[in-house]
């Protein structure tokens, strides 16, 4: 008799015709809240530019970026490819029917991102006296190296192909890129719960900042759980008696142990005891039952009435 393994079993289930492959994500939900959450980063950005380039200004003047508004562009242009491309990045069909465009959107957004990350700690650098006062300004250096460092550790791990840590990289990196849009909500928010100056200020972005590598971290490790789940055995072959799985290497498992007919907990039992391996009765109880019975098989039979 063939014993089925939890192995085959697990395996037998997932590979049943007409069976639903274990869920790998969601396939347009993700891209389409990533693109609404950048809609109004995005749009400003492209005001911003126009104005920059000699278009009507409907944004409140920055003197700053008027001085100098080459890193503005510069972070404007590559933070809005890097949000929108890489928003599709997380559709699990897309990436599945497309390989090749995933790959060759990837290699672009190496590029962008670590454009956003530089560009951004630049301006950092070249505007002083940006509100928010030193708090904002180190808070942003910090995200800027984050965000670099993700995109190049993301790169990386995909070079020597680890697609976990190529995924989970390159989702922190996303989160810190996408900053502006979560921002917007904290920062009205913030706004009108502290009123307008440098604190409100500082806190209002760490806070979108912190919520999105929270989320990040949260998606990282729920995905990584969802696959053990669908990876794992659905069910095994289990004793009737000891509810414990049947294997080749363990099939006596299938009959009980006296004690447990009998109603004797194990720590009953004395602690020199030796048991019997298939049974787990003592040795002298089973030596006693097996000599019991030989001698009821050597015994003659009793003598049966004749009807004469």
């Amino acid at each position: 008799m063939t014993v089925r393994t939890a192995e085959t079993v697990g395996h037998d289930l997932r590979a049943r015709p007409g069976r639903p492959a274990p869920a790998g994500g969601t396939s347009w939900g993700p891209p389409v809240a990533l693109v609404g959450l950048s809609i109004i980063p995005v749009a400003a950005g492209v005001l911003r530019i126009i104005e920059i380039v000699g278009g009507p200004q409907i944004l409140p003047a920055n003197p700053r970026i008027d001085a100098s508004p080459a890193p503005v562009v510069v972070h404007l242009v590559s933070a809005a490819t890097y949000a929108l491309v890489g928003a599709f990045q997380f559709s699990s069909r897309l990436r599945r029917r497309h390989p090749g465009w995933h790959r060759k959107a990837g290699r672009m957004l190496v590029g962008a991102g670590l454009v956003v990350a530089v560009s951004g700690m630049w301006i950092t650098l070249l505007y002083p006296g940006a509100p928010g006062g030193a708090w904002l300004w180190t808070v942003r250096l910090v995200v800027g190296t984050a965000m670099g460092a993700s995109v190049v550790l993301g790169y990386t791990a995909i070079r020597r192909h680890d697609i976990a840590a190529h995924r989970a990289w390159m989702i922190r990196a996303y989160a810190l890129g996408l900053g502006a849009g979560t921002q917007v909500f904290t920062e009205t928010l913030g706004e009108a719960t502290l009123g307008a100056g440098d604190m409100s200020k500082a806190v209002s972005l760490t806070a979108g900042w912190l919520i999105n590598a929270v989320v990040a971290e949260w998606a990282i490790r729920h995905r990584v759980r969802r696959r053990a789940r669908s990876d794992r055995p659905r069910t095994a072959p289990r004793s009737a008696w000891t509810d414990t799985p049947v294997s080749p290497e363990n099939p006596d498992r299938e009959h009980p142990p006296a004690e447990r007919i009998l109603g004797i907990e194990p720590e009953e039992r004395d602690e020199h005891e030796q048991l019997h391996p298939t049974t787990g009765c003592a040795l002298q109880e089973a030596t006693s039952w097996r000599s019991n019975a030989e001698t009821s098989i050597s015994s003659d039979p009793p003598s049966v009435p004749s009807n004469s």
